[in-house]
Order: structure tokens, then C-alpha cells, then sequence
């Protein structure tokens, strides 16, 4: 007889992943375009270093949880990669917030504009694949489909350790 689906299952069914990824990017599409007379109201300049921090942190908690799974450590990479769903959830709204409230994108004035946008480019498309990879990879995690995990966390754990690794280096490249 066939279980119950859990909770994790039907939170985390394909249709609701799908359905969340495309409300974040069109919402974040979006943010980009709408007029913001009145943004400069409010201060929001602190939050790209605080989502660049939140990057950071996530690349570090997806490399310890790399390691923890290579020494069987599953519940502390369980811990790990919770922890790195959670922080990269927050930058996420963060980064809505801020740019629902800046007056606009900061453009880039460096000297290797052709680099920042090869970076920038990638890292967006990825940033957009990734979200439903990790949500995928959480759901099996989580309902101890270890096979389909695994096959499908060879693929989405360099892609979200590439996507939180260039957030931080976007960062620098506009603000340092």
C-alpha cells in the first residue's frame, strides 16, 4: 500500500515548485522596470553588502555540507543544507526588498565590462534554474529518496555554489 505523501512532498510538489519559481522571477523581472519615485524615501543602501554576506554564507554552508556528506555525516548535512536553503531564502527577499526599494540598478564602471556582464548573464540564468533544482533537492533529501538526491545533487550542488560564489563577486565588482 502506497504511504501518505508528507507534508515536505506536497509543499514541495512540482507544481507548487514550478508556480513559486515563476512568481519569484517574474516578481523579480519585474522590480527591475516598475517607476520608484518614491524609493529614495526610504535607506536600503546597507543591503547588498548584508545579500552579499548572506552569499558568502551560503557558499560556506554548501561546502561544509559537501564535506559533512562525504565523511556520512547525514544529519549535519541535512542541518547544513537547510541552513543554506534558509540563508539563500532570505537573501532572497532581501534582495526584493531592495530592489523594490532602490531608485535603480547600480551600473557597472569597471574596467572589465565584458567580464561583468558574461558573470553577471550567467549568473542570473543560473539563478533562475537553481531555485527549483534546490527545492527538487530538498524534497527528495528530505523524503529519503536518497538515489534521486543524489543523481540530482551531483547537478545542483556546483550550480548553487556557482550562483552564491558570483553574488559575491557581482558585489565586489559594483561596490568595491
Amino acid at each position: 500500500m502506497e504511504q501518505p505523501s508528507s507534508l515536505v512532498d506536497r509543499l514541495l510538489a512540482p507544481r507548487v515548485v514550478y508556480a513559486l519559481t515563476f512568481i519569484v522571477v517574474a516578481l523579480v523581472g519585474t522590480l527591475h522596470f516598475l517607476p520608484k519615485e518614491w524609493a529614495s524615501e526610504i535607506d536600503v543602501s546597507v543591503l547588498p553588502t548584508i545579500n552579499a554576506l548572506l552569499n558568502a554564507t551560503a557558499a560556506i554552508l554548501l561546502v561544509s555540507a559537501f564535506i559533512a556528506i562525504r565523511y556520512r555525516r547525514i544529519t549535519i548535512h541535512r542541518n547544513l543544507m537547510l541552513t543554506a536553503l534558509m540563508t539563500s531564502v532570505v537573501f532572497l527577499l532581501l534582495y526584493t526588498v531592495y530592489h523594490t526599494l532602490s531608485p535603480g540598478p547600480t551600473l557597472y564602471t569597471g574596467q572589465y565590462p565584458m567580464f561583468y556582464r558574461s558573470v553577471l548573464f550567467s549568473h542570473i540564468i543560473l539563478a533562475v534554474i537553481i531555485l527549483p533544482m534546490a527545492l527538487f533537492t530538498v524534497r527528495h533529501g528530505l523524503g529519503d529518496r536518497r538515489m534521486e538526491h543524489r543523481k540530482l545533487a551531483r547537478w545542483t550542488f556546483p550550480l548553487w555554489l556557482y550562483v552564491s560564489v558570483t553574488g559575491v563577486l557581482i558585489y565586489g565588482m559594483l561596490y568595491l
